[in-house]
């Protein structure tokens, strides 16, 4: 039974809106946040000092362009199934305007090495990368090469065949501001680089990348280990950083439901395995940082091994956590709660339709529902001693890549007749 729409596409137009008007650069870069309450881009003076903020010249610029290649991907892959759903030429030209910005990003990489897809801080060159921002960027390729016009498909085919080579080339090692390099195919997400792989392969001039592909499902086991998550490694009594917590969860839930979602028609003959993962997220860890009754998802829980459960943590620093850059909201406790659920409504929509699951659908339709603006605040706190110490302008922060995830997820749904 199809669930109801959500509250009508007028929603959807306004955060379409404030993307294309608001977040997006001259160069149509998607920003990761603007201002809440001015609706406008972040200038300087808005932030504090905070780490990292070299690579971007300033906070400003650090923190509106830190997962810019993830939000212009998930908002190409939103205008690409709007178009499909609709036809509108809008949705065409943001489409058109959001592959522009990536093919900009990829050109400003290729300056160094064809495939390197830098984070554009300041809408400028960096020496950071990450595996988040090609799976997101190389959805948003796939999407649109059953659109693009011209000459664009046969780029589009030569980016995912460089973007893949990239992480071959490098053995899946890289560091990130001059911590000790690792080999990213070991942690529980490694099974992410079959999202980043499997696309590459599907372009008819790479048998090198379908080879390699069939290494990591293999001999890397990384089909079997794609439904590894947190929870698995708490139960099986290890640690990450040091302890037991879940922090932002719905972002390895998304990607890795955004990674079986690709692979459940591309690579059908290992269809059980998708199936079992996804079964895995659903029943595990899609929602186990959703509060009910905002349905705003908690920045931190602690996991309790003795009851198989998650607690809410008090404010202050959590002492065992490791923190080697020291960025103080890795650690800090607290009742925050974030629009993550967006990716927890992204996750639950691929996940419902998947395993044909009303439950799941409707959850995924009611966290949609409830998103109004007020939401994407990057943080909402019952009270002040729950913000990170520095980081009380988050308040007034408006978390964009949350929009472009909303809007994913909701033209997801239409184009799958969910709602």
């Amino acid at each position: 039974m199809k669930e109801p729409e959500i509250t009508g596409k007028n929603r959807a137009d306004h955060y379409t809106r404030l993307l294309t008007e608001v977040a997006a650069d001259e160069m149509g870069i998607v920003r990761t946040s603007i201002h809440f309450d001015e609706l406008r881009p972040l200038r300087e003076g808005d932030l504090p000092t905070i780490p990292l903020q070299r690579e971007g010249g300033s906070a400003e610029a650090f923190h509106a362009y830190e997962d810019a290649g993830m939000t212009t991907g998930a908002f190409l892959v939103s205008q690409c199934l709007r178009y499909q759903v609709t036809g509108e030429p809008e949705a065409r030209a943001h489409a058109d305007r959001a592959f522009g910005a990536i093919r900009h990003i990829y050109e400003m990489g290729s300056k160094v090495r064809e495939g390197f897809f830098p984070k554009p801080y300041g809408g400028k060159i960096s020496d950071q990368l990450s595996r988040d921002q090609y799976l997101f960027v190389m959805n948003g390729l796939t999407a649109y090469q059953a659109i693009a016009p011209g000459a664009d498909p046969a780029m589009i085919r030569r980016m995912l065949v460089r973007m893949a080579d990239y992480w071959v080339d490098i053995d899946y090692t890289t560091s990130y501001f001059g911590l000790p390099p690792s080999n990213h195919l070991h942690d529980y997400m490694g099974a992410l680089f079959l999202g980043v792989i499997h696309p590459a392969t599907k372009t008819g001039e790479e048998v090198r990348l379908a080879e390699e592909y069939e290494r990591l499902l293999r001999e890397e086991r990384l089909g079997v280990r794609m439904k590894e998550t947190l929870r698995n490694r708490f139960r099986n009594g290890e640690l990450y950083d040091g302890g037991t917590y879940f922090r932002q969860n719905e972002n390895p839930i998304m990607m890795k439901s955004m990674a079986v979602d690709a692979l459940w028609d591309g690579d059908p003959a290992n269809r059980p395995l998708w199936r079992e993962a996804l079964e895995t997220f659903r029943d595990d860890d899609l929602a186990i940082a959703l509060d009910e009754e905002s349905r705003l998802t908690y920045a931190v829980v602690g996991y309790d091994a003795t009851r198989d459960d998650t607690y809410l943590t008090d404010p202050g620093v959590i002492p065992e956590l490791e923190n080697p850059l020291h960025f103080p909201k890795l650690t800090w406790g607290g009742l925050r709660k974030t629009p993550g659920s967006t990716q927890v409504a992204y996750a639950a929509t691929v996940i419902g339709h998947r395993l044909e699951d009303p439950r799941i659908v409707h959850l995924a339709r009611n966290i949609l529902e409830n998103m109004d603006m007020e939401a994407f605040r990057a943080v909402t706190v019952p009270a002040p001693e729950h913000l990170v110490p520095g980081s009380e302008w988050e308040v007034h922060d408006l978390k964009t890549c949350y929009l472009a995830y909303w809007l994913w997820a909701y033209w997801l749904g239409k184009a799958r007749s969910l709602w």
